[in-house]
């Protein structure tokens, strides 16, 4: 896999078109310059661009993007937020279904 933050940023800006207060939860590894992405048979390096690290950080500055300290799980962070009236979850797991399943209850 590959992270676009392209779409990230279309994705919070159209949530915020909604009236919504989107929260980013990033484990921090992901808003480094380089990184490795994980699949099912092999990892990946991913070198990111000054124009996605602008994102990021521009994200972050406006309090719309929470960096998961290493070394700690960011399912914890994603599912209290996502539980939270303040703000809805992105994740970069594919858990949108369970969100949705829930919210729907």
């Amino acid at each position: 896999g590959k992270f676009n933050y392209h779409q990230i940023l279309f994705l919070c800006k159209a949530l915020e078109s909604k009236n919504e207060h989107p929260l980013i939860i990033l484990p921090n590894k992901y808003a480094m310059k380089t990184f490795y992405c994980a699949t099912s048979t092999h990892a990946r390096r991913q070198v990111l661009s000054e124009k996605e690290l602008t994102i990021i950080q521009t994200l972050h500055d406006q309090g719309k993007l929470y960096r998961v300290p290493s070394r700690c799980l960011d399912d914890y962070y994603w599912m209290l937020a996502s539980v939270s009236d303040q703000a809805k979850a992105l994740t970069h797991h594919h858990h949108n279904h369970h969100v949705n399943h829930h919210q729907r209850e």
